[in-house]
């Protein structure tokens, strides 16, 4: 299951605008560290975390590889290490996506030829200082998953040939926009150059398939009332191709994409119904279903098979959903466990609690499978392992989507699977 966001031009106060206009809340953000200058880049850690702290949102962050003035040769010698060491212990901080992840996009668009790291010709240099940033982000936190990200327009470069190794990437990432002037009134027919163009959307495809990673569309972005099949097809790829993430591009900031305005309405129309699958469309505003507090207490004891991304899943009771879309980073093979504490009030008397695995994957093996597993329940303190289990270890191993463990509590009790 994708998880969906946007850009918004680094302001919070509009987000809620485009909520209320795409009637559901974006999983994360897209924001930027300062490139200007190394001292434009410290002072924007603290400004760029300190506008989205209290918002509750999660973000992708992209962040500069050099700046510049700076070249890439004088990075990979690890010089301005210490500007890296700030930035990941200021992001490490934030709140992490609904995978308990924090998604950094390293030197963006690198292909290209506009930013301070451009690749060509630099490509060793490159990978050198990516390495570097990496090696100094993880030293900090492991919460933190590397998005290698390139534009998919081609650029002037073959992006190979700047490929950092897998030890050092996570996600393959890449950035598609649609402008008639150069793609065409024809958006259907756009869509499908994106797809076959060098180092397009296949290519990004068969790349990620290659090295074992998983894809996202870090940017994206219309420019036209006349890309609805555009829209839709694209958020249709994204869906097929299980991508981690994606972000649209709502704003006018350098490239005329925002919809939530009405100058694209047709467009606008699309995306809305496009978009609402994606994620599972959580509407807006949603909190309803967000307990914050209550007098009863539910702890899921969980674990998962993480392939292409973590499991998720989504708990009821007695019909209504607790909670958000969650999600653990639990590996079941290696013998872990987290747990997932939700409160609320739900009155006395017998409650039927379920935990609904949402977003099952299958490779073709046990080695390319996600799944999920529910261990116990604690319903205000009381636990007990599950009774009608998959396996000998009293676990309710949920391994399609809509698969559901469901729990019955009475008075407070015991309670059964």
């Amino acid at each position: 299951m994708t998880q969906s966001g946007v850009y918004v031009g680094g302001d919070p106060a509009v987000f809620p605008a485009y909520s209320k206009w795409a009637g559901r809340n974006p999983s994360n953000v897209l924001n930027y560290l300062n490139n200007d200058s190394w001292s434009g880049f410290d002072s924007s850690i603290s400004w760029a975390t300190e506008l989205w702290k209290n918002t509750g949102i999660s973000n992708i962050w992209s962040v500069p590889l050099t700046v510049w003035g700076t070249s890439l040769e004088e990075v990979a010698t690890g010089a301005f290490n210490d500007h890296f060491l700030k930035a990941a212990q200021g992001l490490a901080q934030t709140k992490p996506s609904s995978d308990g992840n924090i998604y950094v996009r390293v030197g963006w668009e690198f292909n290209g030829s506009w930013m301070p790291w451009a690749a060509a010709d630099h490509e060793s240099a490159f990978v050198q200082s990516f390495q570097r940033l990496v090696t100094t982000f993880r030293s900090v936190s492991n919460k933190f998953k590397f998005v290698w990200d390139t534009t998919n327009d081609g650029g002037n470069l073959n992006p190979e040939k700047a490929y950092p190794g897998d030890k050092f990437v996570d996600v393959i990432g890449t950035d598609v926009y649609y402008d008639t002037p150069w793609d065409g009134l024809d958006a259907a027919k756009a869509f499908q150059g994106e797809v076959t163009r060098a180092y397009g959307l296949q290519w990004q495809q068969n790349f990620a398939a290659a090295h074992g990673k998983a894809t996202a569309v870090s940017e994206w972005g219309v420019a036209s009332n006349n890309a609805g099949p555009y829209v839709q097809a694209m958020i249709k790829w994204m869906s097929d191709h299980g991508m981690v993430f994606e972000n649209y591009w709502d704003s006018n900031a350098n490239y005329s994409g925002r919809l939530d305005n009405g100058q694209h309405p047709n467009a606008g129309i699309a995306y809305k119904a496009a978009i609402a699958a994606l994620d599972g469309g959580a509407s807006a505003p949603a909190p309803v279903s967000t307990p914050t507090g209550g007098t009863d207490t539910l702890v899921f004891k969980v674990s998962g098979d993480s392939y292409l991304g973590t499991p998720h899943f989504i708990v009821t009771v007695d019909g209504n959903q607790v909670g958000g879309t969650l999600t653990t980073s639990a590996s079941h093979a290696a013998g872990q466990t987290q747990d997932i504490t939700l409160t609320g009030s739900f009155g006395s008397g017998a409650h039927d609690i379920a935990v609904k695995f949402i977003d099952d994957a299958y490779g073709g093996s046990t080695a390319t499978d996600r799944n999920l597993y529910v261990h116990q329940i604690s319903y205000d303190g009381q636990v007990q392992a599950g009774s009608t289990a998959a396996d000998s270890k009293n676990v309710a191993d949920l391994m399609s989507t809509g698969s559901t463990a469901v729990a019955h509590v009475i008075d407070n009790g015991d309670w059964h699977m």
